[in-house]
């Protein structure tokens, strides 16, 4: 039976340092054995910061979200009317 070390999240420090060790040119073992972390998480956070289209950035990009229900200039005559008492909407 083998025991498993219980699940914990990577710092940003090592998660740095394993991009880090990746864009100088070291090998997912190779980084593993020096950080004291497993391969499996090594790939995993390789792979999460899009490590497929060329070198690896530091920070993760931020994914773009929904898109707007309205389009800006609807949405700027929405406020503006909402902010205007009632004698300013009547004129």
């Amino acid at each position: 039976m083998t025991i498993s070390t219980p699940c914990r999240h990577l710092t940003r420090d090592e998660r740095l340092q394993i991009l880090t060790l990746y864009n100088a040119g070291h090998g997912n073992r190779q980084i593993s054995r020096q950080l004291g972390i497993s391969e499996a998480t090594i790939r995993r956070t390789i792979r999460s910061f899009n490590a497929a289209s060329g070198p690896v950035p530091l920070t993760p990009t931020k994914s773009k979200g929904r898109r707007p229900f309205i389009d800006t200039p609807t949405r700027r005559r929405l406020i503006l009317h909402a902010t205007l008492n009632a004698e300013q909407r009547r004129k």
